[in-house]
């Protein structure tokens, strides 16, 4: 157990290593998070200690991410045929310091079922620096988006490694889009630079607003209708089989239908969030009602969806077919 770090020490530890949470993390022996957690109740009470200089993090997130100009390009839609078991995980909202329960039990489910294709369904950065919350309740000292971009690259990357040889797609998010968005609105003249969009940062997993499946299934970021009847409606309305994120809900419905031709059902699917509704990144809640933790699995046979299942979190335990998972 680290021992109690007087605000003295922390600050001098803080200056010691020029603002970097990383390397006082390491110095003091402290969890990353409790660091963030450290640096803002000092702020708080009036102490403000500066995160790295804008040009050294700048320096130093040149030497971190390699771009690259080989991603594949944007589409609208892309369509792809598969068999056997797809995992999609949605809204995890990479933040430093902060790897979720559901986070290791999707790395240990890709492990275990070999999945054919894994699909992020969006809002993998959660960019609470370039947010339109109000920066002075919670997010006025967050840390910089050179560090957010760092843990969703380290985390997409990590998911890469264990996904293997799996087909893989992302869903835009709304909080995805932050990055482009704001560069657009407050530097057009940066457009196309290195950097300046996601495909930049994670160029092995192609962008689109959707992802079709077999001709029969639907997956995107936000759900045609939106509350607590989404997995009803949007199947209904899409006519076909529809998966999304963004409501950071957790569940699987069968809609029924005559099965003349088709199916007899279509699943609705809320891929939940890979996300602890306990991270800084969701002060903006207010302390809300807590979402829901966890990712959904869908299973193919001869491209028809037979099977969509889900593994949650409850009580910090991952759960998945009756089994802890993590």
């Amino acid at each position: 157990m680290a021992t109690r770090v007087s605000a003295q020490k922390f600050a001098a530890v803080w200056e010691q290593c020029q603002g970097s949470p990383v390397k006082v993390a390491k110095v003091l022996d402290m969890d990353i998070r409790s660091v963030y957690a450290r640096r803002n109740r000092m702020a708080e009470g009036g102490v403000l200690l500066a995160t790295v200089p804008s040009t050294e993090t700048a320096r130093k997130a040149s030497k971190r991410f390699s771009w690259s100009t080989e991603h594949v390009a944007w589409e609208r839609r892309r369509s792809f045929e598969v068999d056997g078991t797809v995992v999609v995980f949605s809204d995890p909202h990479f933040y430093p310091g902060d790897r979720s329960v559901a986070y290791y039990a999707l790395l240990e489910v890709i492990r275990e079922l070999k999945p054919s294709m894994v699909i992020c369904g969006g809002d993998a950065l959660d960019g609470t620096q370039i947010s339109r919350h109000d920066p002075t309740r919670g997010f006025h000292m967050p840390p910089p988006l050179a560090e957010q971009l760092q843990a969703m690259v380290e985390q997409m990357n990590e998911i890469e490694k264990v996904s293997k040889n799996a087909v893989r797609a992302w869903t835009l998010g709304n909080h995805d889009a932050r990055l482009s968005r704001f560069l657009a609105v407050r530097a057009p003249q940066v457009e196309d630079l290195p950097g300046t969009t996601l495909e930049d940062y994670c160029p092995r997993w192609p962008l689109s607003w959707s992802v079709e499946l077999n001709n029969n299934t639907l997956i995107r970021h936000r759900p045609i209708s939106g509350g607590m009847h989404s997995t009803y409606a949007s199947p209904l309305r899409a006519g076909c089989h529809f998966v999304h994120g963004h409501l950071h809900n957790l569940n699987v419905r069968r809609v029924p239908r005559y099965g003349i031709s088709g199916p007899e059902f279509h699943f609705g699917v809320d891929a939940g969030s890979l996300a602890d509704y306990r991270s800084d990144a969701f002060d903006y809640m207010e302390d809300g009602i807590p979402f829901t933790q966890g990712f959904a699995v869908l299973t193919y046979r001869k491209q028809e969806l037979v099977g969509a299942e889900v593994c949650e979190v409850q009580r910090g335990t991952a759960w998945f077919r009756g089994e802890a998972v993590a």
